[in-house]
């Protein structure tokens, strides 16, 4: 496979960026890139290159197997990446529940984009979970068009809200085409977003909330 190969050739260059989006690579690729995020071991940081600074992986027909490897590297003590987006690949609840088990140790993601990955109520109350006990590095986070449209959203948006409560790293939070009514609105408004001082960019379009949002 030509991106393994691509991945073999990157080990040790000066590569802090890629880009492979909207390709169909799927979790053999995501394991081989996945060796890029973590500087060697026995390497020399002042003379060896660190590893990859940021990745994308949208739309790359990645599951919850490559989410597993993808976070196994995340979990790393050397560790280097900073923004990782795997928007669109299927990951589903699990491999959502895996990168935030990663989250638990990781300290240098800041940007986190799992927005149309089918993750529904239990990965979003994992990665809320854990974002709220440990204060990580994530500044921004983005969960558009999760799969709570036609479920019931009231454990979930509550995780999401005393996450908002307690992390103070978050400055942008997308919860876009999620679906949320007004009465989650009304828990993520008054037991996260008044008890939050770091949000700075919320973004909440094509959602469900009526004229009457607000209005408690």
């Amino acid at each position: 496979m030509q991106v393994v190969a691509l991945a073999q050739a990157l080990r040790g260059q000066a590569i802090s960026s890629l880009n492979l989006a909207y390709n169909e690579l799927g979790n053999t690729a995501a394991k081989a890139l996945a060796q890029l995020l973590v500087q060697a071991d026995d390497s020399d940081e002042s003379e060896s290159p660190a590893g990859l600074r940021e990745l994308d992986l949208s739309s790359n027909r990645i599951t919850a197997d490559g989410a597993a490897v993808l976070a196994d590297a995340l979990s790393q003590a050397g560790c280097t990446l900073q923004r990782l987006v795997l928007s669109h690949n299927a990951l589903g609840d699990s491999g959502v529940s895996a990168l935030a088990s990663a989250l638990q140790t990781n300290k240098s993601l800041q940007h986190l984009d799992i927005s149309g990955t089918d993750v529904a109520e239990k990965g979003i109350i994992c990665l809320a979970a854990t974002l709220a006990e440990n204060n990580s590095g994530i500044r921004s986070l983005s969960i558009s068009s999760p799969l709570l449209q036609q479920r019931p959203q009231h454990e979930s948006i509550t995780h999401l809200a005393r996450m908002l409560a307690c992390n103070t790293s978050i400055q942008m939070l997308q919860l876009s085409k999620a679906g949320l009514t007004d009465a989650a609105l009304e828990i993520l408004v008054k037991d996260g977003l008044l008890r939050n001082n770091s949000v700075t960019q919320l973004d909440l379009s094509a959602n469900r909330f009526s004229s009457l949002a607000g209005k408690w």
